[in-house]
């Protein structure tokens, strides 16, 4: 199945619909095609824009949501719901965009046909990686996100981030912890597998999950961006709103110029904000941002728990609530996270120490290749 709609009718298209009238030679000279080729995608568009919406699945915008349409009614319909192709012929056709897509019987069939081989193209290529890695010498870690999907049925899943990989896929009657350690340690023993970090929404089972069962922290950024930057910006809101409701007038000047004040401060600290976040998120790393000096795991600690008291200065100075304790929390993965950075850095020191180099030529690398190369 593929769309009536090429790449150069778009073109041709977005060149008719652009301000000013235009001759087929000025449309060829500005796209870059013949005369008659202009005229045969103007007639198929006259043939294509039966009804007052079709002009918009002419677009570049319009072509690319309608492939989203045909393969989502695709697996939805087909894959989940056992719908035949006759019907969704008849509801496209109802839709008024068979002049747009290929709606008949024989090409949905031929989509459906393409989406199976692909799905049982995926599933070898998981099977294959599941076989490479049990096969692994050394241990292989990855960093996983963990989350119930609901459908007719729960369905637990586990990813691993940088690559894509589904860990875990099944189907439960609950998603409480036993649940989770069960189907996890199921599916990481046979691999040899170790979880270095993990990306959740706290669920209270994932939480253990992560902590007890994998023994890795979790993203702890997200708890300073919901706890603090969230009431930061709730509270900004509303000052915003407040302000929009007062009517020009000499009445309420005096009330808005009052509700003005808080506002200006409350932009400076949400500057003041994103400024301690961006410095949160650029610490942890085996070297300093602006000058690529080496650091250790002590001082990237005292640079977050700095960083941390200056979040709580700023939430005791604007009197913001912290209902999900989430600086507690932050606080408490701290060392954790800072100690990766000494594990980084025994990890090159090893490595150099293997390749028998000279003093000097190590301390090169430490100090001015490694920088270059980290960033």
């Amino acid at each position: 199945m593929k769309l009536n709609i090429g790449e150069r009718g778009q073109k041709v298209f977005e060149t008719l619909s652009s301000p000013g009238q235009r001759t087929i030679r000025a449309i060829a000279k500005a796209i870059g095609i013949s005369k008659s080729s202009v005229h045969h995608h103007q007639q198929a568009m006259a043939r294509r824009n039966q009804h007052p919406e079709s002009g918009l699945w002419e677009s570049q915008v319009g072509a690319a949501w309608l492939k989203l349409l045909v393969l989502a009614s695709s697996f939805v319909f087909c894959f989940k719901r056992g719908v035949g192709c006759e019907s969704l012929s008849e509801f496209f056709q109802l839709l008024h965009l068979e002049k747009h897509v290929g709606v008949s019987v024989a090409s949905w069939r031929k989509l459906r046909t393409q989406m199976e081989e692909q799905i049982l193209e995926y599933q070898r290529l998981q099977q294959r990686q599941q076989r490479q890695l049990a096969q692994a010498q050394t241990a292989v870690e990855v960093g996983a996100s963990v989350d119930e999907t609901f459908f007719d049925q729960v369905v637990l899943v586990m990813l691993d981030l940088p690559s894509g990989f589904i860990l875990v896929e099944e189907l439960a009657q609950d998603y409480r912890y036993p649940t989770w350690q069960h189907h996890v340690q199921q599916a990481l023993s046979p691999l040899g597998l170790k979880v270095r970090y993990c990306l959740s929404d706290r669920a209270k089972a994932l939480v253990k999950l992560a902590l007890e069962e994998r023994g890795c922290p979790f993203h702890a950024l997200r708890e300073v961006s919901q706890g603090v930057g969230r009431e930061l910006s709730e509270t900004l809101f509303r000052v915003h709103r407040r302000l929009s409701e007062w009517v020009d007038n000499q009445e309420n000047a005096a009330l808005k110029q009052h509700l003005q004040a808080p506002q200006q401060a409350l932009q400076t600290a949400q500057t003041q904000y994103r400024s301690i976040l961006h410095q949160l998120t650029t610490r942890l790393h085996p070297f300093t941002l602006c000058l690529g000096l080496p650091q250790t795991s002590t001082q990237v600690e005292a640079a977050l728990q700095a960083q941390t008291q200056a979040l709580k200065n700023l939430k005791h100075t604007l009197q913001l609530p912290d209902r999900p304790g989430s600086l507690p929390k932050f606080e408490r993965q701290a060392h954790d996270l800072s100690v990766s950075v000494d594990l980084w850095w025994t990890w090159v020191r090893q490595s150099l120490s293997v390749q028998g180099c000279d003093p000097p030529t190590n301390a090169w690398v430490e100090q001015a290749l490694l920088p270059a190369l980290y960033w």
